[in-house]
């Protein structure tokens, strides 16, 4: 297999930088980031986070400018490209652009999860690389902690570490906003109850959700009380994203 590789970003950075530091681990030397203007940010907070030595090379490239790039690593006759961050247009593009570029078929690679019940079911592990063309696992990505998950998209991690509602999923590689019920929610007002939806939840994650993106946030709650007005409200936070029921 060549030592490099093409990595399109997609909007999940933290799963862009486990897929960069399996692709280092490998063995690949080069590894360029494809990325939109979208991206193009997240790909230079990985840069610095990853701080990786000699002789590996990090470059950041706009997707749809890569084959001067391409043409720059005259040298490379035979790249591997990763399929799955990004979109399907970026595939496709830098697809055909290695193609035209050194008259070469590109080495594939997927990033592929393994489910339980025939797919329909909960991930079995956290993914791994599999070669497309070589038909063999190339294997697991490596986990990514809390703290490098905070400095990937920008968040102190003091700040994170002191709220008790927010946590890190690291099979999944998101955060989870988690929000109890609140003491005594059966004797609730009507005010009271729409006043902890709006204050204490939709606030507080919308506040969280701004800064780190609705990608890498999963909302929860605990079930709340089976009455018509925690039904409504149960019903507000399911169209604004949150997963739970009623008890």
């Amino acid at each position: 297999m060549s030592t490099d590789a093409i990595l399109p970003l997609g909007l999940s950075p933290v799963q862009s930088f486990r897929v960069l530091k399996k692709l280092v681990e490998s063995g690949f030397k080069t590894v360029l980031l494809a990325v939109s203007e979208q991206t193009l940010r997240s790909a230079q907070r990985l840069i610095e986070i990853a701080e990786l030595e000699s002789p590996v090379k990090i470059e950041t490239v706009m997707y749809n400018e890569i084959e001067q790039t391409l043409q720059a690593h005259s040298q490379s006759d035979r790249w591997t490209l990763l399929l799955g961050p990004g979109h399907m247009e970026m595939s496709l593009h830098l697809w055909s652009s290695i193609i035209t570029s050194t008259n070469n078929f590109p080495v594939l690679l997927i990033h592929h999860i393994i489910h339980t019940k025939a797919g329909r079911g909960k991930p079995k592990d956290s993914g791994r690389i599999h070669s497309v063309t070589q038909k063999k696992n190339i294997g697991k990505l490596p986990s990514v902690s809390s703290e490098e998950a905070c400095s990937i998209y920008g968040v102190e991690y003091s700040e994170f570490a002191s709220d008790e509602l927010i946590s890190w999923n690291n099979q999944a590689s998101h955060f989870v906003l988690r929000y109890p019920s609140p003491d005594g929610a059966a004797e609730m007002t009507k005010d009271d109850i729409r006043a902890w939806e709006e204050k204490e939840v939709l606030r507080h994650s919308k506040e969280w959700t701004r800064r780190l993106g609705k990608h890498a946030v999963r909302k929860e709650h605990e079930p709340l009380p089976s009455t018509v007005v925690w039904e409504n409200t149960r019903i507000r936070l399911d169209e604004n994203g949150f997963r739970g029921g009623n008890k």
